[in-house]
């Protein structure tokens, strides 16, 4: 599903809207945090559950990083999180077309 798709404009923003509404407003206000959470989850898992699997793994190692860093705050752990988190955009963004890149070169067989 895409952002541009029937499915999503038609189906799963409007009931994401509906749900966030109904529980903030009708119920605790952080519940509503919670909802758009799982509805982003959904969103990518539908697309493919290894990139859920990728981004419960990245969101985790943020939520770690800011725990160690509300307890002990250090300009260190801050760089390293940010650091990791351009390492992982880089490597998703950048990675295929690098491989192709080689691919190509090695099968061409032309010397570096």
């Amino acid at each position: 599903m895409s952002f541009n798709s029937y499915g999503f404009i038609l189906l799963f923003l409007p009931l994401t809207f509906i749900c966030y509404y109904t529980t903030t407003h009708f119920s605790k206000k952080h519940l509503g945090k919670w909802v758009l959470l799982l509805a982003s989850l959904v969103f990518y898992a539908y697309y493919d559950l290894v990139c859920l699997g990728i981004l419960l793994a990245i969101s985790l190692a943020n939520y770690g990083f800011t725990q160690l860093l509300q307890k002990t705050p250090k300009k260190s752990t801050l760089t390293f999180g940010i650091l990791l988190n351009i390492a992982i955009l880089a490597f998703f963004k950048y990675f295929s077309i690098l491989a192709d890149s080689f691919a190509s070169i090695l099968h061409n067989g032309l010397e570096l």
